[in-house]
């Protein structure tokens, strides 16, 4: 039975936390069963009798880019890659010369680095930092830091930067296109509201920012009079 490392402080991350129960089987799932280069095979039918998941495809998007998929029962998981071989591909653990072989079998590892970087998202806030050397992986960085200053303008409830950046990009298929405009619509709603203040008119509290990200508040139009 082969062994590997495990984050001791994966339930008290963010991320995982606000996984569904089934998606946080399934992800312990995935890191367990997948072969040393973070590749794991899905057979269906084995996989619903051994975690009793129903719906394993609306559960595998869940975990949105964390499980990426390599062909029609190939999954490859990007972050196992980073924990298991730290310094990656520098690394000191032997098995990561056999590992790079297998993801190049797949067309995962060119020029010394992973090729799957596009809209890669840290799994957990508490690890080091470590880039792919892609551009793709620069500009979502640039993006998240975009998004993150508009959080914290946000004045209602919110979560963790990278929480609250990964449910906007999960529910929104149109994100970027939204994202250069939240700071603009916020601040309408900001002094739209103080105008029914200074009118004496109701105001609801805001939204927690998951909520209000879910339901495109940023498309609400607030009346400044009755």
């Amino acid at each position: 039975m082969s062994k590997r490392f495990i984050d001791t402080g994966l339930f008290d991350d963010d991320w995982f936390m606000e996984l569904s129960k089934d998606a946080k089987i399934l992800w312990l799932y995935s890191i367990t069963k997948c072969n040393h280069a973070g590749i794991l095979k899905i057979n269906e039918k084995l996989c619903k009798v051994q975690t009793d998941i129903k719906e394993l495809d609306k559960i595998i998007k869940e975990l949105t880019n964390r499980l990426i998929r390599v062909n029609d029962h190939i999954y490859f998981i990007p972050k196992f890659i980073e924990f298991q071989y730290p310094g990656f591909p520098n690394s000191k653990v032997r098995a990561q010369n056999s590992a790079i072989e297998i993801l190049k079998k797949y067309n995962l590892f060119e020029d010394n680095k992973l090729t799957v970087s596009e809209g890669l998202i840290n799994s957990y806030e508490h690890e080091h930092e470590h880039g792919y050397g892609s551009d793709h992986g620069s500009e979502l960085e640039n993006e998240k830091s975009e998004f993150d200053i508009f959080r914290k303008e946000y004045p209602g409830t919110k979560k963790g930067n990278d929480t609250e950046f990964s449910n906007f990009i999960k529910k929104h298929k149109d994100w970027r296109d939204i994202l250069p405009k939240l700071i603009e619509r916020l601040n309408y709603q900001k002094e739209a509201r103080q105008v029914r203040l200074e009118n004496k008119l109701f105001v609801p509290g805001w939204k927690n920012l998951q909520t209000w990200i879910n339901q495109r508040g940023w498309e609400d139009q607030i009346n400044t009079d009755e």
